[in-house]
């Protein structure tokens, strides 16, 4: 809105607000209360006009314009001017609809449900058909000095003539006027039960947004109360002097508390400062969420990246995030760099009546977020390299299943054969076969036993089938029978990923041909638990120690294995004082 039609408006109201005192005053109403009355309208109008200005695409600004001059409408039944006075019987609760329509609207200036609209358009509909009902069958002259009479019916004592009389009936006009009153009870209540739903669904941001409607929700309950005072009169324990203070005080908090939340906005904004300090102190990696989630008092906040070239994002951790879509309950803040996304802010909706915050924010940290961005691509990089290690690991293990099968299957079945078959020519030649042939026939049979036992040590050397076939505690417990020195075992009677099985088998192989090799020692321990969703493989002896990871291929190749899936190897050998191999693995 231009300062132009601003300004029009302003004097508008002052002038609007002027004239309808002075016709109140005409009336027969007290200083004090016009002067309430005067400062309720003047401050909805300010309040309202301040809003339109600021935020021009929201509708509270003018909703509360519109209540402002709406206030001194029932004052028009003072002005002695029988259309004017018909048109204030007609709109004097029109101020209340346009609350009720406020209260619901907020923060958006939109209603958000078929059944909010439902609400404020009966509301609007009780004001402008079914008061209207009653005033065209109001006779003034019915009620002329009976001012009992009219303080029960909400109207005021005058003689002035009615235009808008078409049916002179004081008891259709006293049902009419009854029906008005619950009906507008009836949605007051409602509109009580639509704002304290919303409440319990809503986020804490969107809480604190609320907190305005709260006091408006107050406020409309005294005007509720105050429209039913015909049906409840004998409940209200009250004098009409307190009645009107409090109702007129009641209204007055609205626009101000309106107000309050437009500062508080304001100021949060100027808070977009304390962030660009925060950033100037170089934060770690994730800092720049917690920052931008306080200075947004949104703790839910997330901040996915832009993965350049690509419509993918990741978190701080380069873990891939998922944008949420139009029909979910979060928003999405793109921050851009010359029309180029460089990330996302993901944050409560009650935010997106904050939009000038949240881009101030978002620029103000975009030094950072390009930073931030930096790194996390190269996480994700990471993870794409620690993935791609895992799955050639992976495939490793299952070209090694594969092997070993085929081995077992296919060339030792056939060597078994062959053997039977030698031991089968032995028996057929018989006591007085030739001696050299019988020989040549032993020998060949104990070359095969030989060639047999080195392929069935080369197929557990590839992938033991035991391993498969009993796990990771009878594979160790075999071992253990195999060594040439007593060892001791504590394995967890489970099952684990296939990958993580075979890597803590070859751990604990690899460890016990080094302690038989090398370590000298008497005996050896290999202890497998799982705790904290890691897989801790650990093999101890108490030989001489010293052993150096950097000579052989042997535990280095293990660490590289052991690193592909997200673990670490450690080796601990100081010299004299034996030896111990610690890996720990991610199981979940």
């Amino acid at each position: 809105m231009s300062r132009r039609v601003l300004v029009v408006l302003a004097c508008a109201g002052l002038a609007w607000g002027v004239y309808g005192e002075w016709a109140y005053a005409r009336g027969g109403a007290a200083p004090e209360t016009l002067a309430r009355d005067l400062a309720v309208g003047w401050t909805f109008i300010a309040t309202g006009l301040v809003a339109w200005w600021r935020r021009p695409a929201n509708r509270l600004g003018p909703l509360m314009t519109a209540a402002g001059f709406s206030c001194f409408l029932s004052n028009l039944e003072g002005t002695g001017v029988p259309i004017l006075f018909a048109i204030g019987l007609w709109l004097s609760l029109l101020d209340q609809a346009i609350i009720a329509h406020l209260i619901l609207a907020f923060p958006s200036g939109r209603l958000s449900s078929r059944w909010e609209r439902v609400v404020v358009g009966t509301g609007y509909g009780v004001v402008l058909v079914l008061r209207l009902m009653c005033v065209v069958t109001y006779d003034p002259s019915m009620y002329f000095g009976c001012r009992e009479c009219t303080a029960d019916l909400l109207l005021v004592s005058s003689n002035t003539p009615n235009p808008l009389l078409l049916y002179s009936s004081t008891t259709v006009f006293e049902e009419l006027n009854r029906v008005s009153a619950v009906a507008g009870a009836v949605l007051c209540l409602a509109v009580i039960g639509i704002v304290i739903g919303r409440w319990r669904s809503s986020s804490s941001p969107a809480r604190r947004a609320l907190t305005p409607v709260w006091f408006s929700t107050a406020v409309f309950v005294v005007l509720g109360g105050w429209a039913g005072a015909t049906v409840v009169r004998e409940l209200r324990g009250l004098t009409g002097v307190v009645l009107d203070w409090a109702m007129d005080i009641a209204q007055l908090v609205v626009p101000v508390v309106f107000l309050v939340r437009l500062l508080q906005m304001r100021l949060a904004r100027a808070g977009v400062g304390e962030l660009v300090v925060d950033l100037g102190q170089a934060p770690s990696a994730g800092k720049l969420r917690d920052v931008l989630a306080r200075t947004l008092k949104d703790p839910s906040l997330q901040v996915a990246f832009r993965v350049p070239d690509t419509e993918r994002y990741v978190d701080a951790e380069g873990d891939p995030v998922q944008l949420p879509g139009r029909d979910s309950r979060r928003m999405v803040t793109l921050v851009e760099r010359e029309g180029v996304p460089l990330a996302a802010m993901i944050h409560d909706p009650a935010l997106a009546d904050e939009r000038e915050l949240v881009q101030a924010a978002a620029a103000a940290a975009r030094l950072g977020l390009e930073n931030e961005q930096l790194h996390a691509q190269v996480r994700a990089q990471l993870e794409e390299v620690r993935a791609s290690r895992a799955r050639i690991v992976e495939a490793g293990d299952a070209e090694r299943r594969r092997v070993e099968r085929n081995l077992h299957d296919g060339a030792q079945q056939r060597l078994v054969s062959l053997a039977l078959a030698l031991r089968l020519a032995q028996v057929q030649l018989g006591p007085d076969a030739n001696p050299e042939s019988q020989a040549s026939l032993a020998q060949a049979s104990k070359e095969l036993q030989v060639a047999l036992s080195e392929l069935r040590e080369l197929s557990r050397g590839i992938h033991p089938a035991i391993l498969t076939q009993q796990g990771l505690a009878g594979a160790v417990e075999s071992l253990a029978q195999q060594a040439p020195l007593p060892v001791e075992v504590a394995v967890a009677c489970r099952r684990y990923p296939p990958t993580v099985e075979a890597t803590a088998y070859f751990v604990v192989c690899e460890a016990l041909t080094n302690v038989a090799k090398y370590a000298h020692a008497d005996v050896a321990t290999v202890a497998v638990e799982q705790a904290n969703g890691r897989l801790i493989v650990e093999v101890t002896d108490d030989g001489v120690g010293g052993a150096d990871p950097t000579v052989g291929s042997g535990l280095g190749g293990l660490a590289d294995r052991v690193a592909a899936l997200g673990g670490v190897l450690q080796l601990d050998s100081p010299p004299g004082q034996g030896t111990r191999v610690r890996a720990e693995l991610p199981c979940d």
